[in-house]
């Protein structure tokens, strides 16, 4: 039952993150089962390039900037985006860009620890993290 009222209460932000809008409800009621809220206020830091992560994050609402060194700004994440994809699948560990909030955020995080149960769990649902990550590689 607190599985089923999880998923019932937070259904509506899981399915705002694209990711996430064509998975199963069962595999999104296991990934509400395994996050973490947070939030973040205009100009916190969530990473830094180079730094060691294990997390990625589930933009709920606000508005994060992306840079790369070298490049400078590359890009900014607003309501319904991820970021941090890549550390969940076994890379170096690192962040490969630093984020910086632009706006108030929540958010939800998900660690490398949750990301293997589900993956485990839930193979063909976890591929979409494999199929992005390629493409954001690239």
């Amino acid at each position: 039952l607190r599985q089923e009222l999880t998923a019932f209460l937070n259904e509506e932000s899981l399915m705002s993150i694209k990711m996430l809008q064509n998975c199963e409800l069962p595999f999104l009621t296991a990934v509400m089962m395994r996050v973490k809220i947070a939030v973040c206020l205009q100009g916190d830091v969530l990473c830094l390039e180079g730094d060691l992560g294990d997390e990625m994050y589930f933009i709920i609402s606000g508005e994060l900037d992306v840079f790369k060194q070298g490049h400078g700004k590359i890009g900014t994440l607003k309501d319904g985006d991820f970021f941090g994809e890549g550390l969940m699948l076994n890379r170096d560990g690192r962040r490969n860009a630093s984020v910086k909030a632009t706006k108030a955020c929540q958010l939800y995080t998900l660690s490398k620890t949750m990301f293997a149960e589900l993956s485990n769990a839930y193979p063909e649902d976890c591929n979409i993290f494999f199929q992005i990550s390629q493409i954001r590689a690239v």
